[in-house]
């Protein structure tokens, strides 16, 4: 009877630590916002601070505002780009960078071996959309 309780203890003990978040397991880190205010297609190097995106990086992307966002291109609704995905204010978007590209920048510099997300209003002029690059298993 004794070992039956002592099991059930170190049991409960195993699952709270093992489904207790750490540092190490979980966690978003702010690296910037994307800012449109023109109806156009803004990327994280083009946006009024611009900001660098590991090029293999996990994200997380929540606007303020109705917005496409496409990962990897440097413009949302073109031929080339595609019309990216149709994100709803305040959703939380989990997605990932494939690879490192060249990213123009504001200054009409370009930051080899970064990340891109590029982000369009989905109606309207205007839209923000904070970016995370997420650790762990959430």
């Amino acid at each position: 009877m004794k070992n039956k309780g002592a099991l059930a203890i170190l049991s409960a003990a195993v699952a709270v630590f093992l489904l207790s978040p750490t540092a190490t397991q979980a966690g978003e880190f702010y690296l910037g916002t994307i800012n449109v205010t023109d109806a156009g297609s803004v990327n994280n190097g083009l946006t009024a601070t611009t900001f660098y995106i590991n090029p293999q990086a996990t994200l997380t992307i929540q606007c303020d505002a109705g917005a496409y966002v496409i990962t990897d291109r440097i413009t949302v609704g073109t031929a080339d780009s595609g019309p990216g995905i149709l994100l709803n204010a305040g959703q939380a978007f989990p997605t990932s960078i494939n690879g490192p590209k060249n990213l123009p920048l504001r200054d009409a510099g370009v930051q080899a071996n970064a990340g891109i997300v590029a982000v369009k209003p989905a109606s309207g002029t205007t839209v923000g959309c904070d970016v995370y690059s997420t650790k762990g298993n959430e």
